[in-house]
């Protein structure tokens, strides 16, 4: 017997609520969007790890005694406590002293909702504490005490990072767990570029949820064309892709992102007690039975007459998906210009833009906005598309920039080979553009 995933008792209410899938909200305010934070909890739902009670002052305690033990004068450890301790140093010796910067901070704080969207991707994926990168003696004994002294596994049976969110674009979290891996592999490269990774992957994920929230109907999200540009690339209105499929395309897409994911989890029946989670729209309009449609009929009527909206599409349907249709719509029109509520859409979506976007969005006149990769964040999305693999042919690695969300036009894609040449990365078999290899540079 098919059971209804909505709540059993669907009533509009007077606020739009979030709390699932993004971290922008209609109050926001730059507090929320700190990568520290963020980085420090990746690297706790990546390692299970979090740092022992007492935090950064107890583990200097247990360093000092266990460098006591190896050091045939104490006071060489004042030299040594300067040199890892004194103006941050510690977060810069492994991934796992990021975990620090956790210390203190409130399970309620509105920091971490930028690290819960990279929780969500990861779905749970995690890795055995990193191995030592250095080959520097000292670095070596204070990593060995940070994970044995200041550190202890994470309580699996309560903290599940990403259990309570269904993946709403599988195809991205696919790809950010397999880069996750990847950069975990390498801890030295991993703390140099554990930010930018991020930032990629939180304007990637903040574009691909934008430009797929309409197709909730059509089934499981794909990799939609988002194109790029080199940074010293000369963007011009010819270059019809950069414009029709670039930032502009993410804007137009992007005023509708808070209503949907208000009404998607406004609508849901989760419970903790059978380990069910969130599904994101497109999940849950497969699991719509037959009665749901008097439900949805019932909510989109009663949200209409609270509001004093007249039905978008009239009232003459039988199937679920219609009245679901239905409500989104009413939803996006209580946002719309001149209504009371247009003022909180704006505001969601200019934080967005500003914290979420900014990074690789730029105006260039006549074009307007345009998508940007500077040589440092393609050199990294490189690296993480080549992976494990020792080099791959150039129109595989285009594939593999493809699945994650980036796309290049044919300007674009000569602009790379160059780049790649200048870098020292290519290898050419032939004069075949089949034969063009391009290696990685970690």
């Amino acid at each position: 017997m098919n059971t209804s995933v909505l709540k059993e008792t669907l009533k509009p209410e007077n606020s739009n609520r979030l709390n699932s899938y993004f971290p922008a909200r209609t109050n926001d305010s730059a507090e929320a969007y700190d990568w520290n934070i963020a980085k420090a909890i990746f690297v706790r739902d990546l390692y299970r790890r979090q740092p022992v009670a007492g935090g950064m002052e107890a583990f200097k305690a247990e360093a000092k005694n266990e460098f006591l033990q190896l050091l045939d004068d104490e006071d060489f450890w004042p030299h040594l406590e300067a040199m890892y301790f004194g103006e941050e140093s510690i977060y810069r010796l492994t991934p796992e002293s990021l975990l620090f910067e956790l210390d203190d901070l409130k399970d309620s704080a509105s920091k971490h909702r930028l690290g819960r969207m990279f929780s969500s991707l990861l779905q749970g994926t995690y890795m055995e504490v990193s191995h030592c990168g250095s080959s520097h003696f000292l670095d070596k004994k204070m990593i060995n005490a940070l994970q044995s002294k200041g550190l202890r596994s994470l309580d699996k049976t309560k903290h599940r990072p990403g259990a309570g969110e269904r993946p709403w674009l599988p195809f991205l979290s696919e790809a950010f767990q397999q880069d996750a891996k990847f950069l975990a592999s390498k801890p030295d490269y991993m703390l140099e570029q554990l930010e930018p990774f991020l930032r990629l992957y939180a304007y990637l994920y903040t574009a691909q949820l934008s430009l797929n929230i309409h197709g909730w109907a059509s089934g499981e999200p794909k990799a939609r064309p988002l194109y790029f540009m080199m940074e010293h690339e000369v963007a011009s209105k010819e270059r019809s892709q950069l414009t029709q499929y670039g930032h502009k395309k993410v804007l137009e897409r992007l005023k509708d992102l808070f209503p949907y994911l208000v009404v998607n989890e406004a609508l849901q029946q989760v419970n903790e007690h059978r380990n069910e989670r969130l599904r994101p729209l497109w999940y849950l309009n497969q699991k719509l039975i037959d009665t749901d449609a008097a439900k949805l009929r019932l909510f989109a009527f009663a949200f209409a007459q609270e509001r004093e909206y007249e039905m978008p599409d009239g009232n003459d349907f039988d199937d679920a998906a219609s009245w679901l249709n239905q409500i989104l719509k009413l939803y996006c029109m209580q946002f719309e210009k001149g209504r009371t509520r247009a003022s909180a859409n704006n505001k969601f979506v200019k934080y967005t833009e500003e914290f979420l976007c900014s990074t690789f969005v730029r105006s260039r006149g006549r074009s307007g906005k345009v998508l940007v990769m500077n040589q440092d964040y393609l050199s990294l999305l490189t690296n993480l598309a080549i992976g494990d693999n020792d080099k791959l042919r150039f129109h595989e690695l285009l594939t593999a920039f493809n699945s994650r969300g980036v796309f290049f036009d044919k300007q674009s894609q000569q602009a790379l080979i160059e780049f790649f040449e200048r870098m020292g990365n290519v290898e050419r078999m032939s004069d075949s553009g089949d034969a063009v290899y391009v290696r990685k540079t970690v």
